[in-house]
Order: structure tokens, then C-alpha cells, then sequence
């Protein structure tokens, strides 16, 4: 399942919403190439956690992990899928966190979890 036509970059920042230290390693690339190389549902399923940030303007998604050792398993599992990686240190232009999911719990939507995070919403 080769992938050589063009490198992969994988966007490796910080990010503070997923600690409270807000230092938080994330990992992304594109969604559509991931999911063609693992298979979708997959990040959930292989590091009971993924993220998903999307580019309103350019209608782009990117999907990872969070977490320095799972950033770098994910980085290798695409390598292993043939893909030749290239490391962009910064959070991708014009994205907002779109949702994560964590464990066995449903995707979230993260404005409802920042909602609930500050206690804005009660049992709805």
C-alpha cells in the first residue's frame, strides 16, 4: 500500500486543550490520507484517543493524537504505510479544533465540552 508520489506533512504543535498546563504535544495530518492508510476509526480503535481540527475556508480536516509517544507511533505507522514523513513544527494555518474523542466515549464536539468544562451547561 506505497504512498511515494509526495511526502506526508504531519503538523506537530502545542496545544492547550487537553491539559491544564496547556502544553499539551498534538500530531495531525491530512484526514482523507490517514484514513486511507489506516482505515477510518482507526486512531480511536489504535490510541483509544484522536483529534480533529478542520480549516472552515479551505473545507480541510486534519485528524491525530495527542501525546508525545503517541505522536511519534503515529508518525511511524504512516511510515510503515509507506509514506515518507515531513514534520511541520507548527499548528496548521487557520484551524479550530473540531471535536476529540477519548477512550470508549463518544466523538465530542468541543464547544459543548468547553461549555461543560466551565460549567455553562447543566443536564441538558
Amino acid at each position: 500500500m506505497g504512498h511515494m508520489d509526495a511526502p506526508l506533512t504531519t503538523y506537530l504543535f502545542r496545544d492547550g486543550h487537553f491539559a491544564p498546563s496547556g502544553d499539551t504535544i498534538v500530531c495531525v495530518a491530512d484526514r482523507l490520507t490517514v484514513e486511507a492508510a489506516l482505515g477510518r476509526g482507526q486512531l480511536e480503535t489504535l490510541f483509544q484517543r484522536g483529534a480533529v481540527y478542520t480549516d472552515d475556508a479551505m473545507k480541510l480536516d486534519y485528524i491525530g493524537v495527542w501525546g508525545a509517544r503517541n505522536a511519534s507511533r503515529l508518525r511511524r505507522l504512516l511510515r510503515e504505510c509507506g509514506f515518507e514523513i515531513v514534520i511541520d513544527r507548527r499548528r496548521p494555518p487557520n484551524v479550530r479544533l473540531r471535536y476529540f474523542m477519548h477512550g470508549r466515549r463518544q466523538a465530542r464536539r468541543f464547544r459543548m465540552q468547553r461549555a461543560l468544562s466551565v460549567g455553562l451547561l447543566r443536564n441538558s
